[in-house]
Formats: C-alpha cells, sequence, structure tokens
C-alpha cells in the first residue's frame, strides 16, 4: 500500500495481489460501483505528475465529476459497466494541470455474491503515451493536416468544374441564348457539393468538432466518397454504394468524417497506392443485437470499408486499434490513425471490428445506432430542388426595404439586381461606416430598412460591429450577417445577443430569399 494510503482496499487475503498491482511499470487503477477511485499505483501516480507521498486529489472521487474528463464520458460510462476496453485512446488534462495522454485498458474484477459495498469492481490500466508532451495530439493534428491536403485536391477540382460551367454559362448569356433547367439545376447542385466540402475543409483546418446533433449519415459517407475520389491518385479507384432513403443517427459531422478519412487513408497505403477501395453504407434489422448493444428500435446503420490489398493477419487484428501500433514501416506510419477511430466510434455509442483473413484486403465495419426521430434532408447535392421563390404566385420580397452591405463588386451588383427583381427595394453599399451612415439618414426620413444583409469581412469597420449600430439604429430591423469563414465563437455570442442570423457563402439565392421573406428555407 506505500504511497497510496487508501485502507480497505485489499484485505490481508489479497497481498499477493497488491503486491504485484503496485510494482507494474504501468499505471493501475481500482474503481468502485460508482466510478469512485479507491486506489492507484505508483507508476500512474507517477504518469499524473505527482510526486512520491502527495495524496492524490482523485482518491475518492467519482470519475464522471471530474470536469476534465467530460468529453471522454462515453468512455468512462464502459468503465462504469466494467466493459472490457483494449487500447482506447483518452487524452485529458489531469487535476494539477498537466496535459497527458493515455492508452487504456480494463476489465471487471470477480465479486462476491452480493457484492460488498464500496469494494472495487474494475480494474484500469494505464498506458502513458504523454512522453513529455502530448504526442498523441500533435500526430492528431498531422493527420488533420493531412486530412486538409486531400480536402483541397477536392475542392480545386469541383471549383475548377463550377468555373468552366459558369464560364460558359456566362458566355451563352452574352450571346443572348437562355440556359436551360437541366443546366441551371446542374450548376445548382455543384454549387452546394462546392458549399458542403468547403465547409468540412475550414473546420478540419480550425481542428474544432461541431458537436453530435441528428444527421443524416449518408453525408458523411458521401463527402468521403468525393474526398478519396478527387484526392487520391487515379490508381486507387474508389466506389461507393448508398442506400435511396435517409439513415438518421445522431452524430458529429467532422469527427466522422475524419474517420472515414483515417480508414481510406490507411486502405490507400495498404494498397501501395493501387488497388479499389469500397464505402458501403446499409441499414440491418437484428433486434436482438440492438437489444445487446443498448439501442431503441430493432435496426442499426452499419458502414463498411474495405480494401483489395494484402489484409491483416489475425496477430495483427488483434492489436490494430492499440495507439502507436501500425504495420507500416516508421516513416509511414505513426500508429495512431485507427485508435483515433476506435476513440470517435465509442464516443457515438458505436462498434467497430476488422474482419481480417489472409490474403484478403482489411475490412473495416463501423455499427452506429439508429436516431429514432426526423432529420433534415441532408442529401439534397443528388437531387434537384425548385426554390421557393420560384413556385410564389408574388414577389416574395415585395415592399421590402433590403440594405446590402458588401465590399465585393460582382456581388453586390448580383444582389441589389436579383433582390429588386424579386419586389425588395434595395439600396446598396461597400463599407461598414457607409451603411451606418445610410441606415441612420434613413431612419431620420422616416423611411428605415426592414431587414439588412452584412458581410462579415469588410475594410473600414467589421460587419459584427455594423450590426451593432444598426440595432442601435432601429431595434426592429431584421439582420443577416454572411460570409465564406464561419464566425468565431466571440462572434457568434455577439450575434445571439442582437438576434442576428447568419449565411454562408457561397449561399443559394432562394436561400437567401426564403430567410427576408420568413419562408422555411428550401
Amino acid at each position: 500500500m506505500s504511497g497510496t494510503g487508501e485502507p480497505g482496499v485489499f484485505d490481508a487475503a489479497d497481498a499477493a495481489r497488491r503486491s504485484v498491482l503496485r510494482d507494474l511499470p504501468v499505471g493501475m487503477m481500482l474503481i468502485d460501483e460508482v466510478g469512485r477511485v479507491l486506489w492507484q499505483n505508483e507508476a500512474a501516480r507517477t504518469s499524473l505528475g505527482l510526486s512520491p507521498g502527495q495524496t492524490s486529489p482523485a482518491i475518492g472521487r467519482r470519475l464522471q465529476d471530474i470536469p476534465s474528463l467530460a468529453e471522454s464520458q462515453p468512455v468512462v460510462d464502459r468503465l462504469l459497466r466494467g466493459d472490457d476496453l483494449q487500447g482506447v485512446l483518452l487524452e485529458f488534462t489531469t487535476m494539477l494541470g498537466q496535459t497527458v495522454s493515455f492508452s487504456v485498458d480494463s476489465g471487471p474484477i470477480e465479486q462476491s455474491d452480493p457484492p460488498e459495498p464500496g469494494a472495487p469492481t474494475t480494474w484500469v490500466m494505464l498506458r502513458d503515451l504523454t512522453r513529455g508532451a502530448s504526442l498523441a495530439g500533435r500526430l492528431q493534428k498531422a493527420q488533420q493536416m493531412e486530412f486538409v491536403g486531400v480536402a483541397v485536391a477536392g475542392v480545386i477540382h469541383d471549383l475548377n468544374n463550377i468555373l468552366t460551367a459558369l464560364g460558359g454559362t456566362v458566355e451563352m448569356m452574352r450571346a443572348g441564348e437562355v440556359a436551360g433547367d437541366a443546366l441551371v439545376g446542374s450548376l445548382d447542385g455543384m454549387l452546394r457539393r462546392s458549399r458542403d466540402i468547403t465547409r468540412q475543409l475550414l473546420r478540419a483546418a480550425r481542428a474544432t468538432a461541431t458537436g453530435q446533433e441528428p444527421l443524416d449519415l449518408r453525408t458523411p459517407v458521401r463527402q468521403s466518397y468525393d474526398l478519396f475520389r478527387h484526392g487520391f491518385s487515379d490508381t486507387v479507384r474508389v466506389h461507393c454504394d448508398l442506400p435511396r432513403h435517409q439513415v438518421p443517427i445522431r452524430g458529429d459531422r467532422t469527427r466522422l468524417l475524419q474517420c472515414l478519412f483515417n480508414l481510406g487513408v490507411n486502405a490507400r497505403d495498404a494498397m501501395n497506392g493501387e488497388g479499389d477501395l469500397h464505402i458501403e453504407l446499409e441499414v440491418l434489422h437484428d433486434a436482438k443485437r440492438c437489444r445487446e448493444l443498448g439501442w431503441r428500435g430493432p435496426r442499426f446503420a452499419r458502414i463498411r470499408v474495405w480494401d483489395t490489398g494484402p489484409g491483416l493477419t489475425a496477430a495483427e487484428a488483434e492489436k490494430v486499434f492499440e495507439p502507436f501500433y501500425s504495420t507500416k514501416t516508421p516513416d509511414k506510419g505513426s500508429g495512431m490513425g485507427l485508435s483515433v477511430v476506435h476513440r470517435v466510434v465509442m464516443d457515438h455509442d458505436g462498434v467497430i471490428r476488422v474482419r481480417a483473413e489472409d490474403g484478403r484486403g482489411a475490412c473495416f465495419e463501423i455499427d452506429l445506432a439508429i436516431f429514432q426521430g426526423p432529420v433534415t434532408d441532408d442529401e439534397p447535392t443528388r437531387a434537384i430542388t425548385l426554390p421557393n421563390f420560384l413556385t410564389s404566385p408574388r414577389p416574395p420580397l415585395q415592399d421590402v426595404h433590403l440594405l446590402v452591405a458588401d465590399d465585393e463588386p460582382a456581388l453586390r451588383l448580383m444582389l441589389e439586381d436579383a433582390l429588386t427583381s424579386r419586389g425588395a427595394l434595395v439600396e446598396a453599399v461597400a463599407d461598414g461606416p457607409e451603411a451606418v451612415q445610410l441606415m441612420r439618414r434613413r431612419f431620420e426620413q422616416g423611411q428605415g430598412f426592414g431587414a439588412a444583409l452584412i458581410d462579415s469581412q469588410m475594410p473600414k469597420m467589421a460587419g459584427i460591429d455594423v450590426a451593432e449600430r444598426l440595432r442601435a439604429i432601429d431595434p426592429e430591423i431584421t439582420i443577416v450577417l454572411t460570409s465564406g469563414l464561419e464566425p468565431t465563437d466571440a462572434t457568434r455570442k455577439r450575434m445571439t445577443a442582437l438576434g442576428a442570423r447568419f449565411l454562408s457563402k457561397p449561399f443559394r439565392l432562394g436561400e437567401l430569399v426564403d430567410t427576408f421573406s420568413g419562408r422555411p428555407s428550401s
């Protein structure tokens, strides 16, 4: 019990077990049925930054009550259930302010019947990955940069296609020709696909998660397909099989996409850059399996990623999700990719497995619970829809007095023409001070604006500052901020305080019209 000072965890008959656990070179902890930390060995104490003899602030506390473990709640939940965990990546800040990275293994401890209150029920093994700094975090950052590099290729591919199509359409219009409905619909779909991947690129570059929300799982699967198809070389043939119906889950879009990206890169490298990569999504009916996993309903979603590479041996498959384990040479793999995938799946209350057969490519299967509720149609880029303003019997913005502030002349001109043709009385300016001055003058004349569309990044005055000044002049004005970049957290808080909305560029004209007309966006 040296260095622990926690009586009652081991009885006299457990002296041998206590001695073994105490002297192990890896960290060991014992917790009880409510998650309370009962005991730590010296290796665990050292990894957590404690000096010899120092009282551990974790002893006697429940894991779920430690603030820095809040983001690791799915791991904590499984520890409390006594699940067998193997090689789960865990990063957190200790109570002493030290950032640490661990590979976590755990399992249940045999109990008397009935179990004694306060007795240890679960053992936890902590293998220190920190090595003086957050090495796991740095490697994950390197993965994100690789993701950005592949995503850029997809963005460039889509933008070049869009620019070519738009350029040809402009030439047709200059010659007096009219673009047909099919061409306009195709351009609309291309723009929306480009917007999807651009937003994912921005999120990846900022390394920020979006938070879990109801979504259609087809979207991150399709987006990963687009990334691989445009970002990998032509010698990697990418195939995607999606169901025609929605696959509703509750998840984090960015983390799921990065999870699939890691699996795709792993497959590409396993095939040495030449072969077939398959991404498949299906919904399976298995009520028994859903009950075993604690999922509601009889159905669940399965993502399958497989390749035509050499595959994995059974021994490799057992270790493949462990942090820093890699079948690649040291210069080609950090061994962190699949441990990150494992953690992302666990955080979504999902299950991942690898099917390994000698001489055949590896097949990774991810099972996720179906969300029991409605989700917005998240696969719009594969269908052509008519904006509301095209089916309205009257100009949708009739009698709306609209202020537009944007420093891009072409965009300002397009907005002025397009919104005027839909019934609005539009006045457009090039910067923030001019917008504030015009707003004040019109308000004093009794001709105030009903709404304002403000670019967030303008010279002389930031869009959010313009918005606050407009609100001070007229508390009733509807304000919409727009930008090609997502607003910072601080800006979002100011927008919320103003009651302002945000519209990402590139946006569809129908989106903008629906926003100002009060209709739900099509």
